[in-house]
């Protein structure tokens, strides 16, 4: 722990990414509780899924141009200061009366930002790679991981108290400033970030070939995740998990507007405690996995047959109209989830090329969130004319379908490699 406080570099850029942390997680609730509001809450429900899920299909994409791009951190910069200027114009957009045309304009923007901030993150690989020494980078992801769910909550209860305190439009603004504090950061320690970054090797973009040398990478990224050892039994299961859990949120806003069951003190109280029990989750997973060994010695089959259960225990709690049980089953499916990040951070980190990095994570991540996309889509159509019970019903039954499948699939080794 000592050697990472110690890291001046990786603390001023992990001070930059949460700095914009709290912009983005006062706004995505800010936003939320907006869409509420507005007449056709469904369509706006919609649109932001669809902001949020369509830039899934360009992670390896951005990664292949992150891992050629040769002027990484004056790139970085510059992604910086396009996110500051999207979130100023939706500032401007929101101090007129809220309107599904608004709310449509927001998730174009943050369609836009997450993309620059897929191709910004794909920058920063190689440059955490250089400041960080193999053997702690599994220490400094659960670090990162559990530091930044902690402060997630911090963020979750601010965004809560501003919300009653200014308007939409001057959330928005806070999440630009936010960039641009970022960005001061980032400046501060540009010349340090240049000396980090490795160019070296870098081939050339060509658009000719831009879509052969995609499906090269694409390729070699499969390969390398066909390689772990005993997961191809799990590999249908994960996106399974993966896309139940990006409709939690959204299932719970629509609820939210269809019927007063669920709600606890305000709407946006009840949203806030949701992201809160996600977060709490994910603190103690990643604590867990950092102090005790028979938790971090759990297989990935035992963890996922585990996360299934309590998304079904979701999906049943909401189902029944319970808000108690639908806060403990997303505490305890986030609490696993968190348990499988940071060795697979390590392991992708410590055995890719960093120039390729990028491009193969991207492509790994791709596959793993194939379920958010597919999920995402049909929740995106069946939200216009299903009821949220509906809805839960029908999560429910493919959630269950894939632990059984789990359940009776070959039994996974103690030593299999955690996966998310």
């Amino acid at each position: 722990m000592k050697k990472i406080l110690r890291n001046r570099l990786y603390m001023k850029i992990l001070m930059s990414d949460l700095v914009s942390n709290f912009g983005d997680a006062v706004y995505y609730l800010a936003l939320m509780t907006y869409i509420t509001e507005i007449k056709n809450s469904s369509l706006a429900v919609s649109a932001i899924n669809l902001s949020e899920t369509l830039p899934i299909l360009f992670t390896i994409l951005f990664g292949f141009l992150a891992d050629r791009t040769m002027n990484k951190v004056g790139m970085i910069i510059k992604t910086l200061w396009l996110r500051m200027l999207l979130y100023l114009a939706v500032a401007v957009a929101m101090t007129f009366q809220p309107s599904l045309v608004i709310a449509l304009f927001a998730s174009l923007v943050n369609f836009v930002s997450d993309i620059l901030g897929q191709y910004e993150n794909g920058l920063f690989y190689p440059i955490s790679n250089q400041i960080i020494e193999e053997a702690d980078r599994e220490e400094v992801i659960a670090f990162r991981q559990t530091l930044t769910s902690t402060l997630a909550i911090m963020f979750q209860v601010t965004g809560v108290l501003l919300l009653t305190l200014i308007s939409y439009a001057s959330l928005a603004m806070l999440n630009a400033l936010s960039f641009l504090c970022s960005l001061l950061i980032i400046l501060s320690v540009k010349n340090q970030l240049t000396h980090a970054s490795s160019e070296k090797n870098l081939s050339e973009i060509k658009l000719n070939t831009i879509v052969s040398d995609l499906v090269l990478d694409l390729k070699l990224s499969v390969r390398q995740l066909f390689s772990i050892k005993d997961i191809k039994s799990v590999l249908l299961t994960i996106p399974i998990l993966n896309g139940s859990l990006a409709i939690m949120t959204s299932l719970v806003v629509i609820n939210l507007s269809q019927t007063p069951t669920l709600i606890l003190f305000n709407k946006a109280t009840t949203i806030s405690l949701l992201g809160i029990s996600t977060v709490l989750g994910g603190i103690l997973g990643g604590a867990l996995v950092l102090t005790n060994n028979y938790f971090k010695g759990l297989s990935i089959s035992t963890l996922l047959k585990i996360n299934l259960f309590f998304v079904v225990g979701f999906f049943v709690a909401l189902y029944l109209q319970n808000i108690v049980g639908i806060l403990l089953m997303s505490f305890l499916s986030s609490l696993f989830v968190s348990a499988l990040n940071p060795k697979m951070g390590a392991l992708v980190f410590n055995n890719i090329e960093e120039d390729k990095l990028a491009t193969i994570f991207g492509g790994m991540v791709t596959y793993f969130q194939v379920g958010d996309i597919i999920s995402k889509a049909l929740f995106s159509i069946i939200v216009l004319s299903l009821s949220s019970q509906q809805i839960s019903l029908l999560y429910l039954v493919i959630v269950l379908l894939a632990l059984i499948y789990l359940l009776f699939s070959k039994k996974s080794t103690t030593n299999d490699q955690s996966v998310n």
